[in-house]
């Protein structure tokens, strides 16, 4: 029998929920649908897909409200990651986004397994759901998360 790697997933995946986030999620959905599929389905998302860098105000309502979010979402992410090595000394974090995306999916539309290698964290963010959801797998760490509406799911780029 082989062995298995086991991870603390409560170190590597977190999740956050936006309270009252109809406004802010139709705003992106609108955003997203406008900017329609400009990937043609060439990438691991074989859904409709937008530029790899979404264009959008971060500071302008009501997107704001999901930023706010992903800042405290990222940083208490990387804090529990890092947490078990002293770090006392160095600088703040700092971070950015090197690509923002979004997709629609319709029956029948997935993704293919794949990772952001490059990425130190990747995340996704939930606007509208199919009933019932469609859980996001993990599968090199076999473990898998069923998103609900405004759930912002942060995790290292390699899983």
């Amino acid at each position: 029998m082989k062995d298995k790697l086991v991870f603390d997933t409560t170190r590597l995946i977190n999740t956050y929920t936006l309270e009252n986030a109809n406004a802010v999620n139709a705003a992106l959905i609108d955003l997203i649908r406008i900017q329609g599929d400009k990937q043609g389905r060439k990438t691991n998302i074989k859904a409709d897909m937008t530029e790899w860098l979404l264009p959008i105000d971060h500071q302008a309502a009501p997107y704001n409200q999901f930023f706010d979010l992903l800042r405290v979402g990222v940083v208490d992410s990387i804090t529990k990651l890092l947490k078990p090595i002293d770090y006392s000394r160095q600088p703040p974090y700092s971070y950015s986004i090197n690509s923002l995306w979004g997709a629609i999916y319709h029956t029948g539309d997935y993704a293919n397994p794949h990772n952001h290698f490059a990425s130190a964290f990747s995340f996704c963010y939930y606007l509208k759901m199919n009933d019932p959801p469609t859980p996001l797998q993990f599968k090199s760490i076999d473990h898998s998360i069923t998103p609900t509406e405004g759930m912002l799911i942060i995790f290292p780029g390699w899983l």
